[in-house]
C-alpha cells in the first residue's frame, strides 16, 4: 500500500501479465578504454598487445612518431589466434614515416579473443608507437 495525496493506493500484480524471466544475469558486457601499447619498436617483430580470453577489442587509434633525422618505415600486423605473423596479416607493411614526422591513424578494427598485434621498424628505437582502444569483456 502507498499513499499519494492522502489517498491509499494498492498495487497488485495482474496474474494475466507474465513476468519475463531474467536471461543469464551474469552475461554482461563490461567495456573499458585502454592503452594497448606505448613504446619504441625494435627491428624484429614483437607482440605489442594480445586480446584476452572471453574478450573482444576495438583498435581505435595508432600514433606513430619517427624520432630519427632519417626516414624510416614500420610494419604493423593484426594476427588472428593460432596463426603466425605472416605478411598476409599486415595492416601497414613497410609504411614510410619521414624524419621527425608523426602520423595518427584512426580505426574501428575489431580484434577477437587471443588475436594479437605485432610490429617492427626498419631501425630499432627510432619509431615510437602508441595504440589505444576499447576492450569488451563478456562475463
Amino acid at each position: 500500500n502507498n499513499q499519494v495525496s492522502g489517498q491509499n493506493i494498492t498495487w497488485e500484480r495482474n496474474p494475466a501479465i507474465p513476468i519475463p524471466p531474467i536471461e543469464n544475469p551474469l552475461k554482461l558486457n563490461v567495456e573499458s578504454s585502454n592503452i594497448f601499447f606505448n613504446g619504441l619498436l625494435g627491428s624484429s617483430a614483437t607482440t605489442l598487445y594480445t586480446v584476452g580470453k572471453r574478450t573482444k577489442a576495438l583498435l581505435r587509434e595508432i600514433h606513430v612518431c619517427n624520432k630519427s633525422s632519417t626516414d624510416r618505415t614500420f610494419t604493423l600486423r593484426i594476427v588472428p589466434y593460432g596463426v603466425s605473423t605472416a605478411d598476409d596479416y599486415a595492416l601497414y607493411k613497410d609504411y614510410p614515416v619521414q624524419a621527425k614526422e608523426s602520423i595518427t591513424f584512426h580505426h574501428h578494427t575489431v580484434l577477437y579473443a587471443e588475436w594479437f598485434i605485432s610490429a617492427l621498424a626498419s631501425n630499432a628505437n627510432d619509431i615510437s608507437i602508441f595504440l589505444s582502444g576499447v576492450e569488451v569483456l563478456t562475463l
